[in-house]
């Protein structure tokens, strides 16, 4: 289907990109490209200064480490790309650079200041000249999942809903609905809220 597809993984969802890469796998042309694309915010020159003046090179050389296995533990082939500068800007740009035909981003669950600034995913499906793939994340209610801990009936999994979005259960149905999105739909005990 795609012969280029820039896969942009934040690390600090490892379980997100290794399901974005596993996808771009599924889309991709015999003999296709995917590019696994991580970028590193810059630093405010006020922070900068007292920072090491190396700080940024090892970061890049962190990030391409675990990009790297990553790409080792989920058996995809992967040309792995380290930008630096703001994340929605540097992954438009690798993309127009190598030519590429998709870009697949994570969502994540929106909190309060996605209304302020805007989410990485928004800028870039918003500015891409090409075909963007935004990978929605599932909140679970009560789901026991190898992540979470057990909670009493009536808790929201906290592994896979960040603090903000914690609400408390009743009789399996939201007790706090108006603080949900209006387009949040339930299929059983799932819920996708981007």
């Amino acid at each position: 289907m795609y012969r280029k597809i820039i896969v942009a993984i934040a690390l600090g969802g490892i379980e997100k990109g290794e399901k974005i890469l596993r996808k771009a796998a599924s889309l991709l042309d015999d003999g296709g490209e995917i590019i696994a694309l991580n970028v590193i915010e810059d630093v405010p020159s006020y922070v900068a200064i007292e920072l090491p003046a190396n700080m940024v090179e090892d970061a890049m050389q962190d990030s391409r480490d675990k990009l790297q296995a990553l790409l080792t533990t989920t058996g995809v082939t992967a040309t792995v790309e380290i930008a630096n500068g703001p994340p929605a800007k540097a992954i438009i740009s690798t993309a127009e650079s190598h030519g590429a035909d998709l870009i697949i981003v994570a969502s994540h669950v929106p909190d309060f200041s996605n209304y302020f600034i805007g989410a990485t995913a928004d800028r870039v499906v918003r500015h891409a000249k090409c075909s963007v793939l935004v990978e929605r994340q599932k909140i679970c209610f009560l789901r026991p999942c190898g992540l979470s801990r057990r909670f009493p009936a009536g808790a929201l999994c906290r592994s896979c809903a960040p603090a903000g979005s914690m609400r408390r259960l009743q009789s399996g149905y939201e007790t706090d609905w108006r603080a949900w999105p209006s387009s949040t739909a339930f299929a059983g005990l799932m819920i996708n809220t981007n």
